[in-house]
């Protein structure tokens, strides 16, 4: 399950956009302004931009991209204050575990992947050929 992050920074070398890439390979890109964020760019599969959001109030805490009537991966972006060191948290739950990807404001970023117990995937020993 890859996961990627890409840190832009302005003249001044702050945090201006963040590109993550969840292990559902769809990117979400986060822009800032002094220490908060501005914009969220939700893509789908073929790198089109599917939600866009810039209302401050969502903007403040998190906002969660989920398909209304089809169920697919869902992606979670919390956002921090400007006193704390995290900047951005972005989770992804797909359907065989989830993927976070923390951002820190000094520029560090953390992984992490857990897989569930019970998938909807199954290894191909487990399929009977006949």
């Amino acid at each position: 399950m890859p996961q990627h992050a890409y840190i832009l920074r302005n003249h001044q070398h702050h945090i201006s956009k963040v590109l993550v890439t969840g292990m559902d390979n769809r990117i979400s890109k986060i822009s800032f302004r002094q220490g908060r964020a501005t914009k969220l760019t939700v893509y789908t599969y073929r790198r089109k931009p599917w939600k866009v959001i810039t209302n401050r109030k969502r903007l403040r805490t998190h906002y969660q991209a989920a398909h209304a009537y089809t169920r697919v991966d869902e992606t979670r972006v919390n956002f921090h204050a400007t006193n704390k060191k995290k900047l951005v948290t972005v989770i992804t739950y797909g359907y065989d575990g989830t993927a976070k990807t923390t951002v820190y404001r000094n520029g560090h970023v953390t992984f992490s992947t857990r897989a569930y117990k019970h998938i909807m995937t199954y290894p191909l020993s487990q399929f009977d050929y006949k």
